[in-house]
C-alpha cells in the first residue's frame, strides 16, 4: 500500500520540491521512494530523516542500502500555452415541423351532401338519331331537345355515387351541331349506376350544365349542382331508349 503522508512529510515534500525545482507530485513520489527503504517507515521523525536523506544524496543508518542513488533533478517542462477552447458552435434551431397539408378530398370518397337524392319517379323516353353517332333527342321541359348523353357505373359502391360525370367534348359537339341545324336546344343526360342499379338521373339544360361543368368538361355531382339540377332542369329521371329517329332531311 503506498505510504499515507502526514503533515510534516508533506512540509518535507515542499523542501523537496524546491531543492530539486521539480513538481510536488514528483517530490511526493520521492519522498515515498526514499521512505519505502527505511527499516521502520513508521519510524518517529521520517519526514526530517527522509528530507536530509534526499537533499545530501547520502546514507543514512535508518535505510537498508548504504547507498542511494540521488534522483536527478526533473527539468521542469514548458508549459503548454493552454489552448483557448473553440467556442461551440450554436446548436441549429431545429426547423418547425411542416403542418401537414389538407389532403384533398380523394375522388374514391365523396361524402353524401346535405341534398337528398330525388326518388326516380320520372320516365323520358330518348331517341338516338340515325347516322348521327352519339347524337339523341328527348322532350325536356315542354320541348324537344337535342341531347348528349353520359351514363357511369360505380363498381365501388355508394361511396362513389357524387364523383362527376365525364362527358365527350366530341360527342357535345356533334349535338350541339345537331341542335344548330335543327333549331334545337341543347340538354344532358346524366345517369349513375352503383353496381349495376339505377341511382341518379338527370336532365340538364345546357346553360345549366355549364355553370357547374369546371374545367374538366364534366357533371358535376356537388350538392349545389344536384340542387340546380333539381330547380332548372329535371332530377329522378329514368331514361327509356326507344326506337332511333330518322336524320332530318
Amino acid at each position: 500500500m503506498p505510504i499515507e503522508l502526514t503533515e510534516s512529510d508533506l512540509v518535507a515534500c515542499g523542501k523537496i520540491q524546491e531543492t530539486k525545482n521539480t513538481t510536488i507530485a514528483k517530490a511526493k513520489e520521492l519522498f515515498r521512494r526514499h521512505a519505502a527503504k527505511l527499516a521502520n517507515p513508521d519510524v518517529e521523525g521520517r519526514a526530517d530523516i527522509v528530507l536530509e536523506n534526499v537533499l545530501r544524496g547520502g546514507k543514512s543508518t535508518e535505510f537498508n542500502t548504504d547507498v542511494f542513488e540521488e534522483e536527478a533533478p526533473v527539468k521542469e517542462k514548458k508549459e503548454k500555452k493552454a489552448k483557448t477552447p473553440k467556442a461551440p458552435k450554436a446548436e441549429k434551431t431545429p426547423k418547425a415541423a411542416k403542418a401537414p397539408k389538407a389532403k384533398k378530398a380523394s375522388a374514391e370518397k365523396v361524402s353524401r351532401p346535405d341534398i337528398p337524392l330525388p326518388e326516380l319517379e320520372r320516365e323520358v323516353e330518348i331517341k338516338s338519331v340515325e347516322e348521327q353517332p352519339h347524337v339523341f333527342t328527348a322532350n325536356l321541359f315542354g320541348k324537344k331537345h337535342a341531347v348528349a348523353y353520359a351514363e357511369r357505373n360505380r363498381e365501388g359502391g355508394a361511396d362513389h355515387r357524387f364523383e362527376s360525370i365525364g362527358v365527350s367534348e366530341r360527342r357535345l359537339g356533334l349535338v350541339e351541331d345537331y341542335a344548330k341545324a335543327n333549331d334545337l336546344p341543347v340538354a344532358i343526360a346524366a345517369v349513375v349506376r352503383v353496381k349495376g342499379r339505377l341511382d341518379q338521373g338527370y336532365a340538364i339544360p345546357l346553360e345549366v350544365f355549364e355553370k357547374f361543368k369546371g374545367k374538366s368538361l364534366a357533371v358535376n355531382l356537388s350538392g349545389e349542382a344536384r340542387q340546380a339540377y333539381q330547380e332548372s332542369g329535371w332530377a329522378g329521371v329514368k331514361f327509356i331508349e326507344v326506337k332511333s329517329e330518322k336524320k332530318a332531311a
